[in-house]
């Protein structure tokens, strides 16, 4: 999760990074957020060209950028910015929140058991911070384990072996079972239900090139689930880099599916089990992923899209899209496709009867000069 901070002047930055850089090195920033949302007090990151535009067209007054892009710029792009000069910005980036930013679970040592004013509510004695905001109609069975300033909600039932970690919050009437894991300041709506070994909040892949080292860029985003939601067994869903990743309201997802940081899912879509989705896909209202398959990061699907079984999504899909195959096409192409395949066989076999007859008429052609 992501680090408060009072205040970080940009020179600072660039010190740990061991960054030069271009215009005013004492201007004050507090967060950091990608470009999209970046405001006046927050530093964002550009790792091409076409990202510092942008970037430099946001409210951001520090910029982390590659270097040899930076110095072509114009000196009146420096007003009242202070831009950070990287010849690996990706990196940086990572080492950047790393340094200032990030933010570990608290864990102490050891942790006392059910507070005894609320002991009835509990069966059993799991382990709950002093700290945490359990309602008294919340049923905690033995074996959980609820971290410091978690809040659990009214009629919530959580099962043995689940671990809530910091600021987590578990809404109204949800059923959490056994080796559940929410991971810290994950949000979890009213009347979830996550089916055993279900994982909200893991770290994203992220990881930057340096050299022949991978970087790992620390994950401080959240998920964010809303209201109604069904989660299977064994799903993991990954925190975001920066921004949440989002699972909206009354969205199924059956066993073993994998939603990588920074996606947004919309409201009502089914997604069938072994299905993976690539990180920051936008996937509109009322879709459908039939089982195992895939979709392409940084992709955007349109509401009501159906995406047949073992179809693999490599662009965008407008919506009420009803594709399938590999690469991902309307479904009645890809029928004619897969009919014509079918067909192969007994095609290789007609031209290569052809192609022997035609050679026969060339020989007799020969023959009867």
């Amino acid at each position: 999760m992501q680090r408060k901070i009072m205040a970080l002047q940009a020179g600072e930055i660039a010190k740990a990074l061991d960054c030069r850089t271009l215009g005013n090195r004492d201007i004050e920033i507090h967060r950091i957020q990608p470009i999209e949302k970046a405001a006046r007090d927050c530093v964002t990151f550009a790792v091409d060209s076409r990202a510092l535009e942008r970037a430099l067209a946001s409210d951001a007054r520090v910029i982390l950028g590659p270097a040899d892009e930076i110095e072509k710029l114009p000196p009146g792009c420096l007003e009242q910015r202070c831009l950070i000069l990287s010849p690996n910005p990706y990196a940086d980036y990572g080492r950047m929140v790393a340094a200032f930013f990030h933010v570990q679970p608290d864990l102490p040592a050891t942790y006392p058991s059910v507070p005894s004013e609320v002991s009835s509510s509990f069966s059993g004695t799991p382990f709950i911070h002093p700290s945490a905001d359990v309602h008294e109609s919340a049923d905690i069975y033995p074996g959980a384990f609820i971290g410091p300033r978690v809040r659990v909600g009214a009629g919530a039932r959580i099962y043995p072996g689940v671990t809530i970690l910091d600021d987590a919050v578990i809404g109204d009437g949800c059923t959490v079972y056994p080796n559940v894991t929410v991971r810290e300041s994950c949000i979890i709506g009213d009347r979830v239900i996550i089916q055993p070994g279900a994982v909200i909040g893991g770290d994203g892949f992220g990881f930057a090139r340096d050299g022949d080292q991978g970087i790992k860029i620390p994950q401080i985003g959240r998920v964010v689930i809303g209201h109604d939601v069904e989660i299977g067994a064994n799903v993991t869903i990954d925190r975001g880099a920066l921004d949440d990743t989002v699972i909206g309201e009354g969205t199924k997802i059956d066993n073993l599916v994998h939603i990588a940081h920074n996606c947004v899912i919309g409201r009502g879509c089914i997604i069938v089990a072994q299905v993976g989705i690539s990180g920051s896909v936008t996937v509109g209202d009322g879709c459908t992923f039939a089982g195992q398959t895939g979709v392409v990061g940084h992709v955007s699907i349109g509401s009501g899209t159906t995406v047949a079984a073992r179809g693999v999504v490599t662009s965008d899909l407008p919506a009420r899209s009803f594709v399938s195959g590999f690469p991902a096409k309307p479904h009645a192409e890809e029928k004619r496709i897969m009919a014509a395949l079918r067909r192969l066989p007994e095609m290789v076999r007609f031209f290569r009867k052809m192609a022997r007859s035609g050679d026969d008429q060339s020989n007799s052609a020969v023959d009867g000069e």
